[in-house]
């Protein structure tokens, strides 16, 4: 099954981030960070997915890719379980993983409220039909791993993304 193409944005139209739950919970400012932010609009990923998507993530990441959606987490798991990575990789998703440790709400809306205009503005440069995964550090500054000249892994295997099934 081919991917439909995703079309590079026009710079006026806002970029949706999806919040995962370990980003937006309790007393956490990030989500009105994210929409308080000029060129952004905040979804929580729960609100976004059933419940049987939310079960895997390699569930949900082809159907926000196909969205043009942008992941924000802190969950790095991602990158390393092999269906996940590559669900991340096959359906050229976007992610924004916030790498730093140990940060409170406060101090993670901050931090957000830092690296956003810089990822806006990285993201709308951006290639769209390729995967995209961007770090973020306790400085807030964004790093992109993969993207632009920066390639991901092959995926370790084939993966339909309408099952979990794979092929050897």
């Amino acid at each position: 099954m081919a991917k439909p193409p995703r079309l590079r944005r026009k710079p006026d139209d806002p970029l949706v981030f999806v919040l995962d739950e370990n980003v937006a919970t309790g007393e956490n400012k990030s989500f009105g960070v994210v929409n308080a932010t000029a060129g952004a609009r905040a979804l929580l990923l729960r609100g976004a997915f059933s419940r049987e998507d939310l079960a895997e993530d390699y569930r949900w990441v082809p159907k926000a890719a196909q969205n043009r959606w942008i992941l924000l987490t802190r969950d790095e798991r991602i990158l390393r379980v092999p269906a996940e990575l590559d669900a991340l990789i096959v359906s050229g998703a976007w992610g924004v993983f916030v790498t730093a440790k140990d940060l409170t709400g406060d101090q993670l809306a901050a931090l957000l409220a830092t690296a956003l205009p810089k990822i806006i503005r990285l993201v709308q440069k951006y290639d769209a039909t390729r995967a995209l995964v961007v770090t973020v550090g306790l400085a807030g500054k964004p790093d992109v791993k993969w993207g632009n000249r920066r390639y991901p892994p092959k995926p370790v295997r084939k993966l339909s993304l309408a099952s979990k099934t794979h092929a050897p």
